[in-house]
């Protein structure tokens, strides 16, 4: 039989429990980031002051960018100005993309991965992404084998440089060769400790996936999340989050069986400014989802 104390302190702890309700599924020390892919044509004209109204919405991370590798420069400042930049407009970067899958194809390609850590590291970031597998390379399961080794040899020069090592994905990865996806593959052949994944929720949906049911199958292997919303007509197209059918509210229940540590709102195609899609997308999240 359960004592009046222990009854009193479980009931006191449900009704705390109770009170906080959904809008407690972001926790504090969860902050909302932006990816900076959704205000590129704006960083490439004004990167300062795009920081600094990206920063005035209310934003506190942003995640960084890199396609090409030229002269170490992101939208034509050295990493030392970007990182001043990003200090002076409030904002802190703790996550950055870095080239994709050709990368991997230079004999050469640890000289420009250690260039890319070092570019990480004067941001301040703790996590160096790689974004994606170029077109040409994704029909083919041979690419998704040689990209697992690839992974696991650049997760462990991030490791040895105190930094960490994820991948995002796409829907293209779910392509099945054989009955198995590129995505298991990746995800099943690269090491826990040396390499992560950064979900994006939209694709994921896209592609036909449930993100919970990938949380449970893999747990803690997603601390990274990309939150952009797919709106509801036929073509399913990229919209604000709140605005469409994701169901963010039940997916960040689960953000403990993910192992979620930061998320940053992107959305690839805007209908007006990214500005007012960014705040939408914003106030839905400190509305809704945020404590």
């Amino acid at each position: 039989m359960i004592s009046r104390r222990v009854f009193l302190k479980q009931s006191s702890v449900l009704s705390a429990a109770v009170a906080s309700g959904p809008a407690s599924l972001i926790a504090r020390d969860l902050s909302i980031g932006a990816q900076l892919y959704t205000v590129r044509a704006e960083m490439d004209k004004d990167p300062v002051g795009t920081l600094k109204q990206v920063a005035s919405i209310g934003y506190r991370q942003v995640e960084t960018f890199l396609f090409e590798y030229t002269d170490g420069k992101l939208w034509g400042l050295k990493p030392a100005q970007l990182s001043a930049a990003i200090k002076s407009a409030g904002l802190t970067t703790p996550s950055g993309h870095y080239l994709g899958y050709s990368l991997f194809l230079n004999p050469q390609w640890t000289d420009q991965w250690k260039k890319i850590i070092e570019i990480s590291k004067e941001l301040g970031q703790e996590w160096a992404i790689m974004p994606w597998i170029e077109e040409p390379y994704r029909n083919d399961p041979d690419t998704f084998k040689r990209l697992v080794d690839s992974l696991n040899k650049a997760g462990e020069l991030c490791k040895q440089n105190q930094l960490k090592l994820g991948y995002h994905g796409h829907d293209f990865e779910f392509q099945k060769f054989n009955g198995i996806t590129g995505y298991e593959l990746l995800i099943t052949g690269t090491d826990p400790q040396l390499v992560s994944f950064e979900m994006d929720l939209y694709w994921v949906t896209k592609a036909g996936y449930d993100p919970i049911a990938l949380f449970k199958q893999y747990p803690h292997r997603f601390p990274l999340w990309h939150v952009k919303d797919m709106d509801r007509s036929e073509k399913r197209y990229f919209t604000e989050v709140g605005n469409g059918m994701i169901d963010f509210k039940k997916i960040f229940s689960y953000k403990e069986t993910a192992g979620l540590q930061q998320f940053f709102v992107e959305q690839d195609f805007c209908p007006g400014s990214p500005f007012d899609s960014l705040k939408k997308s914003y106030d839905y999240l400190t509305k809704n989802l945020l404590r």
